[in-house]
């Protein structure tokens, strides 16, 4: 039942061993297949092994793996591994070695950045079970599910450990059992709102798919029992569950690529991966037109709201005039429609806001055009993102305040607002800007000749 993706990778070492302060032969230790093999001289009942990597061991008497002596270890972690025999609790052989057949697979060096696959595992008190021929140990924390590293991510959704069970590679009777591919993860806080679902989550899913080569159709998601399901969510997977004691699965990828920097503040995002994903999503069509088309965001907040909107509007078509402008709020409209009118868009204009997530369905080249409050510099998250489109990202202040209350007004003088509250005070700012500043910044931004 285990052995998928089985092939022979062999690895052979020459270790003079010694036990008994003595010199006694030399073994061949091997890893063929799932046993990793040697030959040792006796006594077997007083020798104990570890193996052993940078997320766990696992541990137990030889003997019980040996027959005269021929032992035969069953591997269960792949990559680099060191194997250890003591001889009466004093180590008499250290080894490392490389394993590409195995059952638990994980990557990334550390625990804030692992994502994990298993080969049959199971859920068991709303916690993951694995079942192995020798007592594993996992170091604490061992894996986050969701996509954002520490500090900045969901601390109930690490898991600390696995539920082990010592014994063959089999499921208790009355276990449900399922043949297919399932990803365990868990989305970001505050996914009903477009940047933390898309870019914290729908980003770093899609892209772990393409890690594993399982991009190309919708996989069976699981998401933790407290997490909320937003509806978009359907389109990216064939089905969603949460987890079910008893249930066991042979293929289960545990968390998802992580996409922020070592520090956990900024965004790290691959490059040109959204057209597999439209693709994967069925985009709807958006009627089109003659002209290309510019969108501009307004909000129905009264934060970051443009005031000159309309004026703003009018110098465009003016100094524009193959485009098409489309004023939108896209709160307004159906989610299937606010991705169409996105990937029909040759450019999308509006404040800093989520209703520029939607750059996530551009067509490579495409352009968008962020307008930031006064004095804000504080976030770079759509410049950042602009390269899993292939886009062309501008950003456009607005050079003078809009009756700034008298906390905004002491921000603006001080040196560490973005680690502040100032952050929030400057980004809540109401905005005005020069219609024609603005549109003449736009021909230049599309190359238009006067």
């Amino acid at each position: 039942m285990f052995l998928i993706g089985l092939f022979v990778s062999i690895q052979v070492f020459l270790i003079p061993i010694l036990y008994r302060n003595k010199k006694v032969s030399e073994i061949v230790i091997k890893v063929d297949g799932f046993l990793f093999e040697f030959s040792i001289h006796e006594p077997l009942e007083e020798i104990t092994f570890k193996i052993e990597n940078n997320w766990s061991y696992g541990y137990g008497k030889l003997i019980k793996y040996c027959r005269s002596q021929i032992c035969e270890i069953p591997v269960v972690f792949c990559g680099f591994q060191e194997l250890f025999l003591f001889f009466k609790n004093k180590m008499i052989i250290r080894q490392g070695y490389i394993s590409k057949n195995c059952r638990i697979e994980c990557f990334g060096n550390s625990w804030e950045r692992r994502y994990c696959r298993f080969f049959d595992v199971c859920f068991e008190k709303s916690n993951l079970s694995f079942y192995s021929p020798y007592k594993l140990v996992f170091k604490s924390p061992f894996a986050l599910l969701g996509g954002r590293p520490p500090p900045s991510d969901k601390k109930r959704d690490r898991i600390y450990g696995l539920i082990t069970h010592e014994s063959t590679f089999s499921y208790p009777t009355s276990s449900t059992y399922h043949n297919r591919t399932f990803f365990y993860s868990s989305l970001y806080y505050n996914s009903h709102m477009l940047w933390h679902l898309y870019f914290d989550f729908v980003v770093p899913y899609y892209y772990t798919t393409m890690l594993f080569g399982l991009n190309n159709s919708r996989n069976s998601l699981i998401l933790p029992k407290h997490s909320e399901k937003p509806q978009f969510l359907d389109s990216i997977a064939s089905d969603i569950s949460n987890p079910l004691d008893n249930h066991c699965y042979q293929d289960m990828i545990v968390g998802i690529y992580k996409n922020k920097g070592l520090n956990g503040l900024d965004y790290e995002f691959p490059n040109n991966i959204s057209m597999g994903l439209q693709k994967l999503i069925n985009l709807s069509e958006y009627p089109s037109s003659n002209k290309p088309k510019i969108i501009f965001v307004n909000r129905k907040s009264n934060t970051r709201y443009i005031n000159n909107y309309s004026m703003i509007l009018q110098s465009l078509s003016s100094m524009c005039t193959n485009y098409e402008f489309v004023e939108t709020i896209f709160e307004e409209m159906e989610m299937d429609k606010q991705i169409a009118l996105a990937h029909s868009s040759h450019m999308i204009i509006g404040a800093h806001g989520s209703g520029l997530s939607h750059l996530l369905w551009m067509k490579p080249n495409s352009f968008i055009i962020e307008i930031l409050p006064y004095k804000f510099h504080c976030r770079n998250w759509y410049q950042k993102a602009s390269v899993v489109s292939g886009m062309n990202y501008h950003s456009y202040h607005s050079l003078k305040p809009e009756k700034p209350t008298s906390q905004q007004k002491s921000c603006y003088k001080r040196p560490d607002q973005c680690a502040s509250t100032c952050l929030e005070d400057l980004l809540a700012q109401n905005i005005s800007i020069d219609p024609i500043e603005f549109s003449i910044f736009v021909k230049k931004v599309l190359h238009l000749n006067d």
